[in-house]
């Protein structure tokens, strides 16, 4: 899926969380959306030639997924 990788840090309740964010934005506009659900305190697994590997969580309903992101680069 095409989109701009984003990784920054969001405020809950009194901690700092990491959060990685995969957007796309409208043609003729400054709107964004995520394309997939945000991937919560991603690490670093490997780095390729041509690609990342991201390790983090999904949340859907209170319960958390562990989830691979393979971003490769344009």
């Amino acid at each position: 899926m095409p989109g701009k990788l984003s990784i920054h840090s969001v405020t809950h309740g009194s901690a700092l969380h990491q959060v990685a964010t995969l957007t796309e934005t409208e043609e003729r506009g400054s709107k964004s959306r995520d394309v997939i659900p945000p991937l919560h305190e991603p690490q670093l697994v490997a780095i390729g030639q041509e690609s990342i590997l991201l390790r983090g969580f999904e949340a859907e309903d209170e319960t958390g997924y562990v989830q691979e992101w393979m971003c490769v680069f344009a």
